[in-house]
């Protein structure tokens, strides 16, 4: 369902972007495979919603962090003028 609503919402676009499309297409299947994973791990390990978003929290944030300090990103958040600032928040 997720991949027909993309089709159809990308459907009238004139400037046609591989790259944007494929981002798009694999995000989605990311998304089917961790629902279908949360789902059965779910039922398996007698885990909440609350346990299962904390112990995926827990697995990802080094994955995360490694993955941003790579690419520069993190540099790029940290160096945020108004990161700190009031209004920002």
């Amino acid at each position: 369902m997720i991949l027909l609503g993309a089709f159809f919402a990308g459907a009238r676009d004139l400037s046609f972007d591989a790259y944007g499309y494929s981002v798009v297409f694999v995000a989605n299947i990311c998304t089917a495979i961790y629902l279908a994973s949360i789902a059965r791990i779910g039922k398996s390990s007698g885990l909440n919603t609350f346990g299962l978003m904390w112990s995926n929290g827990i697995i990802c944030l080094p994955i995360l962090l490694l993955w941003t300090f790579i690419s520069g990103d993190l540099r790029l958040m940290i160096s945020f003028p108004h990161l700190f600032s009031l209004g920002f928040q």
